[in-house]
């Protein structure tokens, strides 16, 4: 009987055997395979649960991460910060963001700040200005070689694979100004707005029941308090990794209710673009929505800030357009059944 064929990530897997600066022919030897088999894998980022075992092996990591698109990268970086004279040897480069994003977190509210970044084919800046004042890293992927020593390295499909998920952390959750190699992220005439998906989920299914887009930052920040008041029950809120806030309002039958509060903004042709919403500000709407439901806080959300409310009618949080649209669930088995 033949066996199953199972996915797994072929960027990861091209990038591992860079690292061992392999060649396809000595990879395929190791894991005791033909070559044009390996050829194939690489290719088409399928095989068997028994070559996956011996590949897994081979580069020393465990078959779920070969198959889980686990988002690690521990090659090496090198990286300047603006608290030091010289650069350092890092494992990835998930230390820096972290800096930033950490940093920007701790202004957004009270300063003038805004991020800039370059994205270089091979190397990448990123600087963060508050008030005057202004802050720069630098990232770049270096290899080791035994007999030169640190050499500079281009990025492998899986860094920049990693490193496009990163991005979106700095583009969409740090600050609310950014411009990406020179250009505003968001034109300069554009007013974002709120926007609110909802969702239902169930039987292996997520059936999406239409979006509503508000005007206003306060228009925003009433409707959402009515909304709110109107629940018997929600789940703490959560927020995601890229700027958007996601909560489960409801059971209906057998599905799940949820909205996704994101920040979007309306291009010359209709379509929704994402805008930036810090993850500062979306952990003070969590903690707030979480005090107002438990009793704790009966005073206005922190959204719109500034922003007087003039409306007479308050905007219902019903989805202003009903979808029919269904996405299947994946179901995935890890379970390896012994050879």
């Amino acid at each position: 009987m033949a066996q199953e064929s199972i996915s797994i990530n072929k960027s990861l897997l091209k990038h591992l055997r860079k690292q061992k600066a392999e060649k396809q022919e000595v990879t395929a030897i190791s894991c005791h395979i033909g070559h044009r088999q390996y050829q194939n894998i690489e290719s088409s980022g399928r095989t068997t649960t028994k070559v996956i075992q011996s590949i897994a092996q081979h580069f020393d990591i465990s078959t779920d991460e070969l198959i889980n698109d686990k988002k690690v990268d521990d090659s090496l970086w090198y990286v300047t910060n603006p608290y030091f004279l010289t650069g350092n040897i890092e494992q990835g480069h998930y230390k820096a963001i972290g800096d930033i994003t950490k940093r920007a977190n701790c202004f957004h509210s009270e300063m003038n700040v805004r991020l800039s970044i370059k994205n270089k084919k091979q190397s990448k800046e990123i600087t963060l200005f508050i008030n005057d004042d202004e802050f720069c890293w630098n990232l770049r992927p270096v290899r080791l070689d035994e007999k030169i020593g640190l050499l500079w390295d281009e990025l492998t499909e899986w860094q920049q694979y990693i490193w496009n998920d990163s991005l979106d952390e700095l583009l969409y959750a740090c600050v609310y100004e950014v411009d990406i190699d020179g250009e505003p992220l968001i034109p300069k005439n554009i007013k974002p707005q709120f926007m609110v998906e909802f969702n239902e989920v169930g039987d292996n299914k997520v059936n999406y029941k239409g979006y509503r887009i508000f005007n206003s930052d306060a228009e925003f920040r009433v409707s959402l308090s009515e909304w709110l008041d109107s629940l018997t029950y929600t789940n703490p809120p959560t927020r995601s990794q890229k700027g958007s806030l996601n909560m489960i309002y409801d059971f209906a039958k057998e599905k799940t209710k949820s909205i996704t509060i994101s920040r979007m903004w309306l291009d010359n042709s209709g379509k929704t673009r994402r805008a930036p919403w810090p993850s500062a500000n979306i952990d003070r709407v969590i903690k707030a929505i979480t005090d107002l439901k438990d009793g704790r806080r009966r005073w206005a959300l922190p959204i719109g800030i500034g922003e007087a409310w003039e409306g007479q009618n308050i905007p219902s949080m019903t989805p202003e357009i009903v979808c029919n649209e269904i996405t299947e669930l994946p179901v995935i088995n890890l379970t390896f059944e012994n050879e």
